[in-house]
């Protein structure tokens, strides 16, 4: 496996051996000795900066006499006992927070990091740096924004600071966390009326539920949204970083164990989902981190009848992730925002050839027309 990976995608041993660690994470069992030339001091950089540090040294525990160097080993413990206390304290503020908002009626359904980290083998494996949550009131629809509005105020009486420059989601800075309260479930719909009615398929998901079908993730009043609603959601999140900046790892184990929940949902469940997928645009994406997924976490997708290989495009994607020809979009100002998406869309062009149905030049006109030209949502 270890110079496979490195010929194909011209990465180092230590990449692979990542991978490793991760893979035993999800309960594989070991594959091969660790070569003795391994660089730990860049296994350890490189889980801090794929964000998967914590799964990783989980992982690693579970290596039989591996030889680490003993200062790297409590190195990466530290940085871990860090990462989880800082998780286990967001999620105590997302609790204490879903608490109030339930008081004055509101559905609080958690998204993105916490609701897809209560499916690592522990909550705190999966490294969150904020809380996005999406609030209907209680007997409404949540194709409304009645909800969105109602926390916004609530915030406010209580003397907490709300931004609400974003039409896609305040930000609420409570007990010093970042709160993403969202407006709309999809990535962007300015200007693009597929994007409006993949947000309005999304929220009809939510008001699906019945109040006594709520999955509560533990003993809090934080509601897990419906399983196809948690892998769409996923799925168009992660494209869409994907095609703005680039993934890390943690993008491809948050998918490993999503499948690895779902997995036994049965065919008409996976095929509703694959329909969406295609409907939308993500076909093409999901299928090449679904095979990636095989080979990071050791997760097999039930569509996939026999072990799936990795194709031309999943390598460059996996290489991708190491190798970043992107900058960091900061998402502090939206035409500074804007500006610095454009440009990792130019370094990214080659992306719009394997995973896209549109061309470079019409994304870039259909940002441009979202942004300038339809100024108002509603």
């Amino acid at each position: 496996m270890f110079h496979f990976l490195k010929d194909n995608l011209k990465i180092g041993v230590e990449e692979t051996v990542l991978f490793e660690f991760i893979r035993l994470a999800f309960g594989c069992k070991p594959e091969k000795t660790i070569p003795k030339e391994t660089n730990w001091q860049k296994i350890l950089d490189l889980s801090i900066g794929q964000n998967v540090a914590l799964l990783a040294f989980s992982g690693l525990v579970k290596y039989k006499d591996v030889e680490i160097d003993e200062d790297i080993r409590y190195k990466w413990l530290g940085h871990c006992l860090v990462l989880a206390g800082k998780n286990n304290h967001l999620f105590q503020v997302a609790k204490r927070l879903a608490d109030k908002w339930t008081q004055e009626g509101l559905n609080v359904f958690l998204l993105k990091g916490f609701s897809i980290a209560q499916f690592y083998p522990k909550m705190t494996y999966r490294e969150c740096v904020d809380i996005d949550v999406y609030l209907y009131k209680v007997g409404c629809s949540a194709n409304d924004s009645i909800g969105w509005e109602l926390g916004n105020a609530l915030m406010e009486t209580l003397g907490v600071t709300v931004n609400k420059s974003d039409y896609r989601h305040s930000i609420i800075n409570y007990e010093g966390v970042k709160i993403e309260n969202h407006r709309i479930c999809a990535s962007s719909v300015k200007g693009n009326p597929l994007q409006r009615k993949l947000d309005l398929y999304m929220k009809s998901l939510m008001s699906r539920q019945k109040n006594n079908d709520y999955s509560f993730i533990g003993d809090t009043n934080l509601i897990s949204p419906p399983p196809l609603f948690n892998l769409i959601f996923f799925m168009q999140h992660a494209y869409n970083h994907f095609m703005n900046e680039g993934l890390t790892l943690r993008h491809i184990c948050d998918w490993g164990v999503l499948i690895k929940a779902y997995q036994d949902k049965g065919e008409v469940f996976w095929n509703d989902y694959h329909i969406i997928c295609e409907m939308f645009g993500f076909s093409i994406f999901s299928n090449s981190l679904s095979r990636i997924v095989f080979l990071v976490c050791g997760v097999k997708a039930p569509w996939f009848l026999s072990p799936p290989l990795l194709e031309h495009q999943d390598y460059i994607l996996l290489s991708d992730c190491f190798k970043k020809r992107s900058i960091k979009v900061t998402y502090t100002n939206s035409v500074i925002t804007h500006f610095q998406q454009a440009i990792n869309k130019i370094c990214g062009y080659w992306k719009y050839r394997y995973y896209s149905d549109r061309s470079f030049l019409a994304d870039i006109l259909h940002s441009f027309w979202g942004t300038v030209v339809e100024k108002n949502y509603s």
